[in-house]
Order: structure tokens, then C-alpha cells, then sequence
């Protein structure tokens, strides 16, 4: 009923939580009045008033908060029926906007008016080797963690120059269940079932005759075998090699910089990466879901107080994996194989296209030799990272966000494709 394949909107369950069991945060130029006021019509409002009003509750005392509907009817009503019962959660019923479940299916696309936030509503269920709450308590610096990277990239010429952005987690809205955080663990579902977030909507900021796809989209094979990136290729007009070369451009050395001027990562997988195309080229691209994901990995990062959680002490040697694993064997092989078997660009020049890429960048920021040297893009082999053993290892939770390496599976090596391509001198 909720996958993003039955494509059917859906309205979210509106709750009032009181002030006292909630933590909200917000961007700096942004407060509660005006996120409800931005997400909520006037009429809606002024209905889950009502509702409190008629209780005889001071709607002033209460936080809206966003639910899923399935958590709403399987989780929140059954294991939050004494918060209810003493109305410090009260359900005010649906809102009005129809809503369309992401490749993520916790996280809700505005349909009736796309320029609105994303919602990120916690689901208790289990998805991809992680039971999809939301902690209140984590959440408690994500805008202010959203807004670190967005200044970070603002403020750095190259990262500009290729147009890379975010979309920030604004706010978030978490209950505090006073007996079972007492109860239970740090990182027990139980403490993940009632929280919310809401996400910048990239449509605000398209620019006219673009258009947005998931980078997922670009694995994407039809049952007749059609490749979508192969499409695109077509659709672009330009030589294979070079569709590819303009979309590393905008993928792939924002991720380089990122690691090697700022000892930062992301987790650019598909889902997480949203490309902006133009005539079927890859313009420019957004990295989205940032507080859970982004990790910075150089000690020496000056890192205000409220942004610290991102820093993660990972071994030397396996910083770079957030490249050659997450990058090169964890998206780009399988691009590769999908444009080689459908003879549009044959897995080395594919390859040697992705080299070129990371030797001009490297010839771009000489400043930054001595990372590069110690950190080499161009090794002849790099560790395999298993992450099927980590699904098979703990369905339920594959790493511990706050220590995301102590759990990989490192099981001997894979050949580094862009080893021939070392520029001279690095």
C-alpha cells in the first residue's frame, strides 16, 4: 500500500505533541510558526485547534508532528496508548496534501504542492538492513548539520563551480517516551517510533527546461532491456564518452574535493543522489538525507560544538574506501556494465573516461598534493567491502551510524580500474 511503485498519494496522520516530551530544532533562519505556517494552510491549522480546543487543550502547549499512517495504526496507537490516554499526544487526523512515498518509502514527496518540504516520518519496519525509525534525540542536530555542509560547499570556489548542492533537513520534530527511553538502549527502536523531519523540495530551485531523476534511475533496464542511460546518451546528442565525462564532472569531483580539501564524505549512492538534467545531459546534481549519512573523517576539521557527532575516527587505510568502494564499486561498475552490454561505451573506455576525470582534478589542486599522495585514488587495488555480509551479519542494523566502520566486512581486494590512468608526478 506504501511502496513508491503502487504510486498511490497518501495523506499524512497529524499529531499534537507537548512541548514537554518534544525536542524541535530548525535552520537558523527558519522557526516553528513559520515551518507549520509555510506546510499548513490556514484552514488546517485552524481545525487541529479546534480539535485541542474542544479537549480543552491550550493549542499553544503543542508541536504539530507528521506520522506515517501505517506507523500511525500499527505502532504509535498501540505502543503510545497511555500518552494518548493522557493527552500528551493527541491525533488531530489527516492533512490535506496527498503525498508520494520515495525510493527510501519513509520519506514523502508533496504531490498537491511539490515546492513544499519533503516529510521523513520514522517507520518501524525493517528495510535494507535497518529498522527505518527516527531518533529524537539524533535528530536533535540535524539542521544544525544541514547547515554546516551547505556553508561548507557555499564557501568553497571549486565546489561552487560545479554547481553541487544539498538539500537540507530544515527541521525536526521528535516525542521523547519518558518510560521507555528509561528502558531501552541508545539505539533501540523504541526510541526511534515518533519523530519527523522536513527536507527542502529541489523544485523551488529548477531552473527552467530541467528536469529531476533519482541517479538510481541510471541502473535502470525495462523489461523490453532498454537502458535509460543509454536513452539519455541518445536523447543528449553527444558522444557517449562525453555524456559521461560531463556527468562525472558534476558527480564525481565534488565528491574528490569533498574528501581531499575537507576530509568529508557522503554516501552518494543512487538513492541518495538526485540528477538535474538538461536535454538529457547531466547538468549538476543534489545530495540529500546529510545528517545521517555525511562523516567527516580529518581530525583537524574545525567542527562546531553542535556539528561533532558527523566526526568518525576511521582508520587511514580505509578513508578512501568512501571513494573507490562507495563510488567506483558501488555505482559506477554497474553503469558501466549496463552501457557496456548495450555496446554504447565499452567498460574501458568507460574507465579510462573515469580516470581522465579524476587526473584533471588532481592536476586542479596541486595545493592539495600531499592528501592525494597519501591518499591514492590511483592504487592498483583497493579492500572489497562486502556489504551483503552485512545484511546477512544483522538484517535489523548493518553498522552503528556513530561508528559506520567498526562493522564492515573487508574480504581480499578488487582491482583499481582507474590504476593505469595515474597522471605524471602523483
Amino acid at each position: 500500500r506504501y511502496t513508491p511503485e503502487s504510486a498511490r498519494p497518501t495523506r499524512l496522520v497529524w499529531l499534537a505533541a507537548h512541548r514537554d516530551h518534544c525536542t524541535f530544532r530548525c535552520s537558523g533562519h527558519l522557526d516553528y510558526d513559520a515551518l507549520v505556517s509555510a506546510e499548513l494552510d490556514d484552514r488546517t491549522r485552524a481545525s487541529f485547534a479546534a480539535v485541542l480546543g474542544g479537549l480543552g487543550l491550550d493549542p499553544d502547549d503543542y508541536l504539530l508532528l507528521p506520522v506515517h499512517p501505517w506507523q500511525w495504526w500499527h505502532r504509535v496507537s498501540v505502543t503510545f496508548a497511555a500518552e494518548l490516554g493522557a493527552r500528551r499526544l493527541v491525533c488531530l487526523g489527516e492533512g490535506p496534501d496527498e503525498y508520494q512515498p520515495q525510493q527510501s518509502v519513509r520519506t514523502w514527496f508533496n504531490v498537491t504542492n511539490p515546492r513544499r518540504h519533503y516529510v521523513k516520518t520514522a517507520l518501524s519496519v525493517v528495510n535494507m538492513g535497518f529498522v527505518r525509525g527516527l531518533s529524537a534525540a539524533y535528530m536533535a542536530a540535524t539542521p544544525a548539520i544541514n547547515d554546516w555542509v551547505a556553508d561548507l560547499i557555499a564557501g568553497d570556489e571549486l565546489l561552487v563551480s560545479t554547481r553541487v548542492s544539498i538539500l537540507r533537513e530544515l527541521a525536526s520534530v521528535g516525542y521523547h517516551h519518558r518510560q521507555l527511553d528509561a528502558a531501552t538502549e541508545r539505539t533501540s527502536p523504541y526510541r526511534k517510533m515518533l519523530a519527523a523531519l522536513w527536507r527542502e523540495s529541489p523544485v523551488p530551485a529548477l531552473e527552467p527546461g530541467r528536469r529531476l531523476s533519482s541517479m538510481a534511475a541510471l541502473l535502470h533496464v525495462d523489461r523490453d532491456g532498454h537502458a535509460l542511460a543509454a536513452a539519455l546518451i541518445e536523447e543528449s546528442g553527444l558522444p557517449p564518452a562525453e555524456w559521461l565525462r560531463r556527468y562525472l564532472d558534476a558527480y564525481l569531483v565534488p565528491l574528490l574535493h569533498c574528501f581531499y580539501a575537507h576530509g568529508l564524505a557522503f554516501m552518494p549512492h543512487g538513492e541518495n543522489v538526485i540528477l538535474v538534467l538538461s536535454g538529457g545531459v547531466v547538468e549538476r546534481v543534489i545530495h540529500k538525507d546529510i545528517a545521517e549519512e555525511v562523516v567527516v573523517m580529518d581530525p583537524d576539521a574545525p567542527l562546531p560544538d553542535e556539528v561533532a557527532r558527523v566526526y568518525a575516527d576511521v582508520p587511514e587505510h580505509m578513508r578512501l574506501l568512501s571513494i573507490l568502494s562507495d563510488v567506483f564499486d558501488g555505482f559506477l561498475r554497474f553503469l558501466s556494465a549496463v552501457l557496456h552490454t548495450r555496446g554504447v561505451l565499452d567498460e574501458d573506455a568507460f574507465w579510462r573516461t573515469v580516470g581522465e576525470c579524476a587526473a584533471d582534478y588532481v592536476r586542479a589542486v596541486p595545493h592539495l598534493a600531499d592528501r592525494v599522495r597519501r591518499y591514492d585514488l590511483f592504487a592498483d587495488e583497493f579492500a572489497l567491502s562486502c556489504l551483503n555480509r552485512l545484511q546477512l551479519r544483522d538484517t535489523r542494523q548493518m553498522v552503528d551510524l556513530a561508528d559506520p566502520t567498526a562493522a564492515l566486512r573487508l574480504v581480499g581486494t578488487l582491482r583499481n580500474p582507474i590504476a593505469p590512468y595515474r597522471p605524471a608526478g602523483c
